[in-house]
């Protein structure tokens, strides 16, 4: 027996002993994915570090989503001193899902007043980004590589979401792990705008944010509500500018 791993899954190890069931996981180290095995009655005479051990009930798909690491959500009302939930036969139809904390007395509803959370991707139309090395291959370390782009096709793929710098035309699919958001750096020329002004836009130094979003020039008398990278080249003039 593995008595570690008996300690660090107590709960489930007290489970099993008591007639119920278990379900034991690898996890992959390199990308942190579980691989499940229900066919293994006994997981605790492992001695792999890598196991993951949930109890097997209605609950399991929470039980493996949390292991996963992904977040639940929840149907719930709180108040200054307890939280309730719905019962089998109230109505959940516009309910507000809200997020689960799994170290409030675990899973005690009923399964329905529990969801995963929807999968979300992590950069939408019109962003502006930048691909981490654009050739990726084994041996590739992760770093800014060219110049920012607006994506302008979101695509749910089956390991993930992807994007594309065109959409309906021939380029290959980028992977959100290989794009990072692009944010003004200092000194970065940009062109800038306000809202309320539709017909103007001006090609500035970026120098700071401040904390109500709005964007500062090197110029500190000038500051704007949006900004974008200027992807074109600069005149000569410009060029050596600070």
């Amino acid at each position: 027996m593995n008595i570690k791993l008996i300690k660090k899954y107590k709960k489930e190890f007290d489970h099993l002993v008591e007639g119920g069931n278990v379900l034991m996981g690898k996890r992959d180290y390199n990308n942190g994915a579980v691989k499940w095995y229900p066919s293994i009655s006994n997981p605790f005479i492992e001695s792999s570090e890598s196991i993951v051990v949930v109890i097997n009930d209605e609950y399991v798909k929470y039980r493996k989503a949390l292991a996963e690491g992904k977040e639940l959500e929840t149907i719930a009302n709180h108040s200054a001193t307890a939280v309730s939930y719905p019962s089998d036969t109230d109505s959940i139809i516009g309910l507000t899902w809200k997020p689960y904390n799994r170290d409030f007395k675990g899973l005690i509803a009923s399964p329905r007043c529990y969801r995963i959370k929807p999968d979300e991707n992590k950069f939408k139309v019109d962003d502006w980004v930048i691909e981490l090395c654009p050739d990726v291959d084994d041996y590739c370390k992760p770093k800014p590589s060219g110049r920012p782009f607006q994506i302008k096709e979101v695509i749910k793929g089956n390991t993930g979401w992807l994007y594309k710098k065109e959409k309906d035309n021939y380029n290959r699919e980028l992977f959100e792990a290989y794009l990072i958001k692009w944010k003004p750096q200092p000194g970065e020329w940009c062109l800038f705008w306000n809202k309320e002004d539709k017909h103007t836009a001006y090609l500035q130094a970026f120098d700071i944010m401040h904390e109500d979003g709005t964007f500062r020039t090197k110029n500190p008398e000038l500051y704007y509500d949006k900004c974008m990278p200027f992807t074109s080249d600069l005149p000569p003039n410009l060029k050596n500018l600070k």
